[in-house]
């Protein structure tokens, strides 16, 4: 039990955090940590005030020297490690993630939880080997979780293993048939990477045989259509998006030109971003991306009547 002096000063570095006084909170903190050196929650507030100052290296250091702890112990807690593993993420670092992940999951070989993120890990780095060699030890742990099964069968893609991957996730919705349109989704997505074209293809459509009324299901194989140039099939099937959802037609025809865009079919983009404007003509980006597009290939009177239509609808400055 601490004295009252130690939880005082406790409280007045709690305070100085809250306040913005960061280099003040610091000091105490490292005070306490030397009073109290096996308490975690210092090391765990020491890193938080690094990361509020910004400086993410120091929090990345303190945090590693809590995961230390936490790693010598019989019963995992995983502060150390939860926080590590959301920041790799935000960072992007997937190669370090791995890594994390992998030293904890040796520790505890039997943490389901643990194993699951470093597949997880594993796919969002492409080691594609890796994730399938976790997700089928997952499997085999637990053959009644659906996202273990699908997992299995996005890595197993990664690897040109096509049958196999069909089989794993026609287990994920055995298990969970209202995962289906999910399951179809991911499963497109990762032949859509290895730009298995039609196998994509039959995914996406297989999303909307099992969930017709989600328009987003067709937009998402509009999008696949661009990806191959087939810029009618395109359009088509956006149109029946607009027609399932007709208060999104805005935002369909604003996706569908982005997508266009970055194809780089900046002429057919232009269309659809006039389309966005007659859907919703109060939304002020939809002229503005429109106008930079008409700019861009030089329809300078087009970009100027646009530019007028939007000053006379009061959503661009006049």
């Amino acid at each position: 039990m601490q004295s009252p002096e130690y939880n005082d000063l406790y409280d007045y570095a709690d305070y100085c955090v809250r306040d913005g006084r960061h280099e003040e909170a610091l000091a105490l903190y490292e005070k306490l940590l030397e009073i109290s050196p096996g308490n975690d929650s210092l090391l765990f507030s020491i890193a938080w005030v690094y990361r509020d100052m910004g400086d993410t290296d120091k929090a990345l250091e303190w945090l590693e020297r809590l995961l230390e702890r936490e790693l010598a112990r019989n019963v995992f807690t995983g502060f150390a490690y939860d926080e590590l593993v959301k920041t790799y993420r935000e960072m992007g670092e997937y190669g370090k993630l791995v890594q994390l992940c992998e030293r904890a999951a040796e520790v505890y070989p039997d943490e389901t939880a643990l194993l699951a993120t470093l597949g997880d890990a594993c796919l969002r780095s492409g080691r594609h080997e890796r994730a399938f060699q976790v997700f089928s030890t997952l499997v085999e742990m637990e053959a009644d979780m659906p996202l273990y099964h699908l997992n299995r069968g996005v890595a197993a893609v990664g690897l040109g293993r096509y049958q196999t991957a069909e089989q794993s996730c026609a287990e994920a919705v055995r298990l969970e048939p209202g995962d289906g349109p999910m399951v179809y989704d991911r499963l497109a997505a990762a032949y859509e990477e290895a730009e298995c074209w039609d196998r994509a293809e039959t995914s996406r459509r297989r999303s909307i045989d099992v969930d017709r009324d989600n328009p987003l299901y067709r937009c998402s194989l509009g999008d696949l259509y661009l990806r191959q140039g087939k810029i009618e099939d395109a359009r088509n099937v956006y149109d029946e998006a607009c027609g399932i959802d007709p208060s999104s037609r805005g935002a369909f025809r604003n996706r569908l030109a982005n997508m266009m865009i970055r194809e780089g079919l900046v002429r057919e983009a232009i269309d659809e971003f006039e389309k966005a404007v007659s859907a919703d003509p109060h939304n002020p980006f939809y002229y503005l991306s429109l106008i930079v597009c008409c700019e861009q290939v030089g329809d300078k009177d087009r970009a100027a009547r646009f530019r007028d239509r939007g000053r006379l609808e009061g959503v661009l400055p006049g």
